[in-house]
């Protein structure tokens, strides 16, 4: 449990940080527009699998509203918290205040099957 969590918050803070492709369908990403959240804009792309663009989007502001049950495992501390949302998506925050979800088993130690990133934009 422990170690997923530390792998959805160092997917998040090394998308955040990595610099992301600026054509993601080179990448094989979908980039899915920009949306705000409590006042907040935040790019949208979905880094892996098949969902919509309107589930994700979706996923992105429900989350960063507060939506969801938050769970924090015993021993973690504030940077293992996450939150699941209806359809069993995890979600949590990482750095520089991305936000991500994900769904389905893993394919490796830090992906899963599906993945979709909220990347904080510049205030503007």
């Amino acid at each position: 449990m422990r170690r997923t969590i530390i792998g959805i918050a160092a997917i998040v803070a090394a998308l955040f940080f990595s610099g992301l492709p600026t054509s993601p369908a080179s990448a094989g990403m979908t980039n899915c527009g920009r949306i705000r959240v409590n006042g907040i804009a935040y790019k949208v792309t979905i880094y892996r699998g098949h969902v919509s663009c309107h589930r994700a989007r979706r996923l992105i502001k429900t989350y960063g509203e507060g939506g969801g049950r938050n769970v924090r495992p015993p021993g973690t501390g504030r940077s293992g918290w996450y939150s699941i949302l209806p359809g069993r998506w995890r979600c949590s925050s990482g750095a520089g205040g991305a936000l991500g979800c994900s769904h389905g088993p893993k394919v490796n130690r830090y992906e899963w099957r599906i993945m979709v990133f909220g990347t904080q934009l510049p205030f503007a």
